[in-house]
């Protein structure tokens, strides 16, 4: 069962040009043109071989123009950019004068520079070419940076727009935009080649600025991903101002372990810049998918991981309790792989950039408890929203720590999810149930001689005003079912 429902029909078509409507910062992103399929569906090989290096921690993503083309986002390319700045500028701009090739973005920023007085306004120009800190974030976009987060991959991005960082919900906070960037943060997962549209004066858009050393140049950094796998996705058509980032990267680096995606990758090979730019890449590495195609592939492998575990866990516990877990397995699978991910990043409390909740033991645990309620009761097992599991008419909502808390601490983070649920229209009226995973330290049930709050008076679950902080909390240890279950 999906919460992120699948498009009830395809968005009306917009220029690049005009913004879209803003989004808020806690804006729900899953409802994207493309359909995810199951998580429990099965992947193409090349996505099997790259699952390994992320597991590893030795993939690396370099994303191109094409990831943000996709729908929702819908931005433009760069050949497209070049177009659209010579156009603005064009009969606008004191001074400018048409470059040979307008398509090519280097040579009409080059152009213009000089008449502009200088990079600064040419800098600010090129920001009102597209919607780059407001377009929708996709499902690539979604999917990267769930990956990021996890510590699946590493990514370079050639794009300005925000949308992998929004798409991200907070949780990317080192993204290296600069040289100093790439210094100053400790672990790196998303560095910008080209700068970002959040701060203009990053924008590398000159032939001159593009002899300055590149972002990855910092020592550690360059190390930690000189010889990882790295695919290239979303650079099929390689615009002229990625260029000559390419080829320094493919020099410098010299990956060994590289594969392209694009759709046209193989049909068009000759005709493509990768058959200069990597003349011996063989065929089976020219990856002819969409950007959101291949992503949510590798998203969903990932996510799949939890799955195969659990179920590999479970293989020796009673039979009853099997066929309890192989149902919640079941009712994770039909998740797409988006959705999939975040229901556990959704279970765990205060998760970490970087630190996997899908290969967390606390996380196989819970899934594994669900199963044992489950088995329990004859009732459909659904998952109607992020870290929540329904058995029939029983909702439990889970709580994963990612090491050992003491109960006050779960307690008050299960009040804070229970008044938003209650606020948000969500949770079970008058209760709500907790499942929750690891190790906790103390009486997780509030206890019994807790003085009521005499100034309030007798709490109703049913007011506007104080009935999310009525709600009461009921908790279940997924140790103790284990244990019994063992």
């Amino acid at each position: 069962m999906r919460w992120a429902a699948s498009p009830r029909g395809r968005p009306a078509r917009r220029d690049a040009t005009v913004p879209p409507l803003p989004r808020s910062e806690g804006a729900d992103y899953s409802a994207c043109v493309h359909t995810s399929a199951p998580v429990s569906s099965a992947v193409p090989a090349v996505v099997l071989t790259l699952l390994d290096a992320a597991r590893r921690g030795n993939l690396v993503l370099c994303i191109g123009a094409g990831v943000s083309m996709a729908d929702d986002a819908r931005l433009p390319s760069g050949v497209r950019l070049g177009e659209l700045l010579h156009e603005r500028l064009d009969g606008r701009l004191d001074g400018y004068v048409r470059p040979e090739d307008v398509q090519d973005l280097i040579a009409v920023a080059d152009a213009a520079v000089a008449p502009a007085g200088g990079l600064e306004a040419l800098q600010v120009e090129v920001l009102e070419l597209a919607p780059f800190n407001t377009a929708v974030p996709n499902y690539g976009h979604q999917a990267i940076a769930l990956l990021l987060v996890e510590g699946a991959l590493t990514a370079l991005s050639w794009n300005w727009d925000t949308c992998i960082e929004r798409a991200g919900r907070g949780e990317l906070q080192e993204v290296a935009r600069t040289q100093a960037d790439m210094e100053g943060f400790g672990d790196v997962r998303l560095a910008k080649i080209h700068g970002c549209a959040i701060m203009r004066r990053t924008l590398l858009i000159t032939s001159e600025q593009l002899t300055s050393p590149p972002v990855w140049a910092e020592h550690a950094f360059a190390e930690r991903i000189r010889g990882s796998a790295m695919v290239f996705i979303g650079i099929g058509d390689v615009a002229d101002y990625a260029q000559r980032r390419l080829r320094q990267l493919l020099e410098e680096l010299a990956p060994l372990d590289v594969r392209v995606v694009s759709p046209s990758i193989r049909d068009g090979w000759d005709a493509s810049m990768w058959s200069e730019l990597l003349p011996e890449l063989e065929e089976d590495r020219r990856v002819a998918q969409t950007a959101d195609v291949f992503l949510d592939a590798l998203a969903r492998a990932w996510a799949r991981e939890l799955l195969e575990r659990v179920g590999a866990d479970a293989s020796e516990l009673s039979d009853d309790i099997q066929a309890g877990v192989r149902r919640v397995i079941d009712a994770l699978g039909q998740l797409g792989s988006v959705d999939a991910i975040r229901w556990c990043r959704n279970a765990t409390i205060q998760p970490v950039s970087g630190e996997s909740a899908v290969r967390a033991e606390n996380t196989g645990d819970v899934v594994i408890a669900a199963g044992v309620l489950v088995a329990r009761a004859e009732a459909d097992v659904t998952t109607p929203r992020p870290a929540c599991c329904a058995i029939g008419d029983n909702v439990y909502e889970l709580l994963v720590p990612r090491e050992r808390m003491f109960a006050p601490d779960v307690r008050r983070e299960a009040r804070r999810r229970a008044q938003q649920l209650a606020s948000d229209g969500l949770g079970s009226e008058g209760e709500t149930t907790f499942l929750v995973g690891g190790t906790v330290i103390g009486q997780l049930d509030e206890p019994a001689d807790t003085p009521p709050d005499v100034l309030a008076g007798t709490p109703d679950a049913t007011n506007l005003i104080d009935g999310p902080s009525a709600v009461e909390l009921r908790y279940i240890r997924a140790s103790t079912l284990l244990e019994n279950a063992a």
